[in-house]
């Protein structure tokens, strides 16, 4: 009786697992880079747009640490800077920390990783989930603001009928075309970006 409670116990563990990696919430290809239309040099943004152009970016923060920015050593308050480029790669402030983003344009798209303690119902049993989000940006200088579901994607989307074609889908037909591209629903912001237009 006792092997038969601990296989089932484990049974739900493995169960509980599977549900929770498998919950389809990420259609974004998050490896993207976008840097920032080919420029080769590394810069920080300061709020009021100015560049500062260096070699090395560095960024710290942290419960002890106090938050600062630095290039070739130059540092900065994080309040001052609220983007920066490091080699093909572009990040975005949100929060008091960077997030870097995957799409460029009129809209850009960011995304970030964090990890949240969850409990199981079923066992009681908590584990450290690492779950993204995304947020996408209406011009270089307004907030970021998150997305939570295809219903934002449609919305952002709205006035160009060929990116919103493409996330007016159900969640089966989304999967599958994720599945046979990667970048499908980056592709769906950089058409919108593009004027409407495929992007060749």
């Amino acid at each position: 009786m006792r092997t038969l409670t601990i296989l089932a116990l484990c049974l739900c563990t493995i169960l509980f697992s599977c549900a929770t990696n498998s919950a389809f919430t990420d259609y974004f290809n998050d490896k993207a880079s976008t840097g920032d239309n080919g420029a080769k040099e590394n810069y920080l943004v300061k709020n009021d747009g100015t560049k500062i152009y260096g070699n090395k970016v560095n960024w710290q923060g942290g419960l002890l640490l106090k938050k600062s920015i630095s290039i070739d050593g130059q540092s900065y308050p994080i309040s001052e800077i609220r983007a920066y480029k490091t080699g093909k790669e572009f990040y975005g402030r949100l929060n008091g920390t960077y997030v870097k983003r995957i799409v460029q344009g009129k809209i850009n798209v960011y995304v970030t990783g964090y990890t949240q303690v969850e409990t199981s119902s079923a066992t009681g049993i908590q584990r450290q989930v690492t779950h993204t989000a995304h947020y996408y940006q209406k011009g270089d200088y307004a907030p970021l603001v998150l997305l939570t579901s295809n219903a934002d994607y449609k919305k952002v989307l709205a006035d160009c009928p060929l990116a919103l074609s493409m996330v007016s889908k159900s969640t089966a037909e989304m999967r599958k075309a994720i599945r046979n591209n990667i970048n499908y629903l980056n592709e769906a912001f950089d058409i919108y970006n593009n004027e409407c237009k495929t992007v060749k």
